[in-house]
């Protein structure tokens, strides 16, 4: 989870009150996504108009949809910097751990690999039993398997908070 500064979390609320004022304006049903709860509720005021949109119902939608645009720009930036900064801390400790376990055997194997894979599970490690396991060969495997856990975990919880928020259950 990422931590705001306090100019990010003001800007965070100030876009929360603009949707706030926009729902009681246009009393629409709350999109389930967080994310597009602004864009829905800019969508179903140009639908609930139509053509017959007077200029100021037209600038206040523009200026929604600019403050839409500025706020998603402002996210993908944020995004963009926290991915950068998890990807050269986990380049950083993968080869720091690489160096501490180079050459040294770190799991047995209740298998012998595939021979194109073999390179890989025993990379660095002296001798020919191809069941022992190098350090960058476990962190694929440990990586790929709780990626796979955390995904459908995930996948789960949101799918329910998602059903609770849309029935109204806090």
């Amino acid at each position: 989870m990422l931590s705001l500064c306090a100019g990010e979390a003001s800007a965070m609320n100030e876009h929360a009150g603009a949707v706030s004022r926009l729902e009681k304006l246009t009393s629409v049903h709350v999109c389930p996504l967080p994310g597009v709860l602004v864009l829905c509720v800019v969508e179903k005021r140009k639908e609930a108009h139509g053509d017959s949109l007077d200029k100021q119902h037209k600038k206040k939608i523009e200026r929604e949809e600019e403050k839409l645009k500025n706020n998603n720009r402002d996210l993908s930036f944020v995004k963009m910097k926290s991915m950068f900064a998890i990807g050269f801390a986990f380049t950083a400790l993968l080869s720091m751990f690489n160096s501490i376990f180079d050459g040294r055997v770190v799991a047995r194997l209740p298998f012998f690999p595939i021979s194109w894979i073999q390179g890989l599970s025993h990379r660095n490690l002296p001798g020919d039993d191809y069941s022992e396991c190098s350090f960058i060969f476990l962190y694929i495997l440990c990586t790929m398997a709780i990626r796979q856990v955390r995904r459908s975990v995930a996948r789960g919880t949101m799918a329910i908070r998602y059903v609770d928020q849309w029935q109204g259950v806090p």
